[in-house]
């Protein structure tokens, strides 16, 4: 096989560009910094019930809540915003969510507690379209997913574990929120590698 074959291989994988094997899996990384809440949200939640700081009505009201705006903050990235300057759009996206949380873990009010979950949501939203657009420019979208709800999976099992162990026991709910707005501060590291420039779908 000649370098002009292996390339056309490669570049096979795609329907359109060409992101490296890192720049993949950078894009994967953000979107399942979006979706960490998912499996967090029985111990960040559960401790807020615990700790008094809302009722089970209000519990739900914010589990909810948050779930909206996830939904309409990946339809509003995908469908409405092209998919130019990932990377400033993932940073950006990053620090809105890590401010989100930090509010989250100082909300003393279940207003309050609503409000901060729906702004994490739409971020998170976005974050997941970071990923979720890349996948859909693959021929082999199905693995790549496969790898996205495989990484995501394990990210919401190590990080759920040691905030039951260690954070929410030291610090309650409120360090909980502190560290999950310290992973995203931290990813902005991975924003740096993801494609800046989604090529365009073909119609």
């Amino acid at each position: 096989m000649t370098i002009t074959d292996a390339g056309h291989v490669d570049s096979g994988d795609w329907l359109v560009g060409n992101p490296t094997s890192l720049q993949l899996a950078s894009a994967l990384w953000i979107g399942s910094v979006g979706l960490l809440i998912l499996g967090l949200q029985p111990v960040l939640l559960g401790a807020l019930y615990t700790e008094g700081h809302v009722t089970g009505d209000e519990l739900a009201l914010v589990a909810t809540a948050e779930m909206i705006a996830i939904a309409i903050g990946s339809g509003v990235v995908a469908m409405l915003l092209p998919a130019r300057n990932m990377r400033r759009k993932s940073a950006v996206l990053l620090v809105l969510l890590a401010l989100a949380n930090f509010w989250t873990a100082y909300a003393i009010t279940p207003n309050s507690l609503i409000a901060a979950r729906t702004l994490a949501g739409l971020a998170e939203g976005g974050l997941v379209a970071v990923a979720t657009e890349l996948i859909a420019r693959s021929r082999r979208a199905e693995r790549v997913g496969g790898y996205f709800v495989t990484l995501q999976t394990l990210a919401q099992c190590a990080l759920a574990l040691l905030l039951a162990l260690y954070a929410v026991p030291a610090a309650g709910s409120s360090g909980g929120f502190v560290v999950l707005g310290i992973v995203c501060l931290i990813s902005l590291v991975v924003a740096r590698i993801v494609p800046d420039d989604y090529a365009d779908l073909p119609k």
